[in-house]
Formats: structure tokens, sequence, C-alpha cells
């Protein structure tokens, strides 16, 4: 029975992925599912039924999200937000905020010049700053056809770029386990940087990084 739960929880989210329904159709699907399990026969489909639900909502959300932050205007505001992930161990291009307040979003993928002044911050940290809010499109790699749908998949639709380096500050830390688990991926990127020719692919193989 778990098998058939995981292979309705993926139709579910592929259902998602392919429709772009709104993720408020969730409750009509759970309604009729949980209405099936109040009869001993039916109560197998009910459960692939809100496994099916459970699927469709995991995903609606964060594109229903990326959608929002694709409509909007470009702004600049002051916002707080978590820091999700780097780009790279060190000095990386961006750096993606979750949790953000402040923006009309709740997820940045976040851009500096120069590149290093996001070197300090690490997942974990708490920021505010005052960014350039824009939707996201793929100008910055117009080759990467799938690569908005692949951020919307994460509820990503919308970037920015810090207005100045100084106007980003730490108001709280990441936790002290996370500090330096960074502090041992950036000694490693470091070392496969002397590498030479090829350093860049073996640092996207061995530490996952996306410049």
């Amino acid at each position: 029975m778990l098998g058939w739960l995981a292979v309705a929880m993926a139709c579910g989210v592929l259902f998602a992925d392919a429709t772009d329904a709104d993720p408020a159709c969730v409750w009509w699907g759970a309604v009729s599912a949980a209405a099936l399990g109040f009869r001993r026969r039916t109560r197998g489909a009910a459960a692939l039924g809100l496994a099916f639900a459970a699927g469709f909502h995991a995903q609606a959300v964060p594109l229903a999200e990326a959608r929002e932050a694709r409509s909007l205007a470009p702004i600049e505001r002051v916002v707080t937000g978590i820091v999700a992930r780097r780009s790279a161990p060190w000095n990386p291009r961006w750096i993606e905020l979750e949790d953000v307040h402040g923006g009309g979003v709740r997820r940045l993928r976040v851009y500096a010049n120069p590149p290093d002044a996001l070197d300090p911050w690490l997942p974990g940290d708490r920021l505010r700053a005052r960014l350039r809010i824009a939707p996201l499109h793929r100008a910055r790699n117009p080759g990467d056809r799938g690569g908005t749908r692949r951020s919307a998949r994460a509820g990503l639709g919308a970037t920015a770029t810090v207005a100045h380096p100084s106007l980003i500050v730490r108001e709280g830390d990441a936790p002290r386990f996370a500090r330096a688990l960074h502090g041992m991926r950036r000694r490693v990127a470091r070392r496969l940087e002397q590498a030479g020719t090829g350093s860049g692919l073996l640092r996207g193989l061995a530490l996952g990084d996306r410049d």
C-alpha cells in the first residue's frame, strides 16, 4: 500500500505541474477523498485520494507563489529574509532568501555588484536589506529554456539586486553547526579551485556549486 501511496502523491505533483491549478482546488479533492473513508470498501481509494491531494498541494503552492511574484512591478523595498542557499561556498554570484517579508514575495534570488558583497552571508543568517526587486526572467541565462520553470517549482518568481553593499545587514546568525559546515565546504572549494582546468566542474560535482 505504501508504494501506491507514493505513486498517488507523485501523480498529484505531476498534475499540479502540468495544469498550474489553483492550490485551493486541493480542498475539493481532500473532502471527496475523506468522504470515501467512511465506507470500509472505499478506504483504500480514500487514502490514495488524500495522497494525491497532498502531492498536488506540495507542488501547487510554490507554483502559485512564483506566478504571483512574476506579476509584480519592479520595486525597491527594505525586506527581511533568511538565507536558504548560496550559488557557491565562496564569492557566490547569488544567494536565495526564504521567508521574505516586506517585498510582496516569499522567496528571492539576490544578486550584488560586486558579487563578493554576498560572501559574508551564510545559509541560516537572517538579513535585512534594501533591494531592487523585479520579476524573474531568463535574461541572465537565455540558453537555459527550462530555468524559469525549475525556479517556479521552488516558489521562485522574482530576483533582486542589493541597492548598495552597505544596505544589507545581519539580524540573526546561522546556527553554529551550519557555520562550521560552511567553513568546511569553503576550504574544500578553495582546494578544488587550485586544480586548474576543470576546477569548476569538480566544484559542481563535489559541492553543488551553481555558478
